[in-house]
């Protein structure tokens, strides 16, 4: 294995997000931020519904191999995701069932096409309710577990 960019990596990410079905179109290989909130607002809203997914390197650890020149790099990556509650619609259950197909969608694809010697299966670590851009959200964060080999 070459060396594989972290651009490419969370760009992978974000094309096999954006094949579940139900997600927003709004899924960003970074943290959208804005000094405004209504500027924030609207890099998160789509159809009138603030929906939208993020995805980050929160780490990464190298290690040597034995082998002689070949490392072993693994990065963690967070998913991040916002979907206006409203109790009425059961947005929680609409939620969590995307939470589940992006799940599904990882599960059988552990190399992400050929970008990664392999990764971990999804760990959903928190959902949760929260004010985001002032409208009350559900919120998540998924972990993704990536291992390339990289040789030098």
């Amino acid at each position: 294995g070459g060396v594989m960019a972290l651009a490419t990596l969370l760009a992978e990410v974000r094309t096999i997000l954006l094949t579940v079905s139900g997600i927003s179109p709004l899924v960003y290989t970074r943290e959208r931020w804005a000094s405004q909130a209504s500027a924030v607002r609207s890099l998160y809203v789509t159809k009138g519904r603030l929906h939208a997914w993020t995805i980050t390197r929160q780490s990464s650890t190298e290690n040597r191999l034995a082998t002689g020149h070949e490392n072993e790099r693994r990065h963690t990556l967070v998913i991040r995701g916002y979907y206006a509650l409203d109790d009425e619609a059961d947005s929680e259950t609409t939620f969590q069932a995307l939470i589940e197909g992006i799940c599904t969608t990882f599960r059988v694809l552990p190399n992400l096409n050929a970008q990664v010697a392999t990764s971990e299966p999804i760990q959903v670590e928190l959902v949760e309710p929260r004010m985001f851009c002032e409208t009350l959200c559900h919120y998540a964060e998924l972990r993704l577990e990536t291992l390339e080999l990289l040789i030098w």
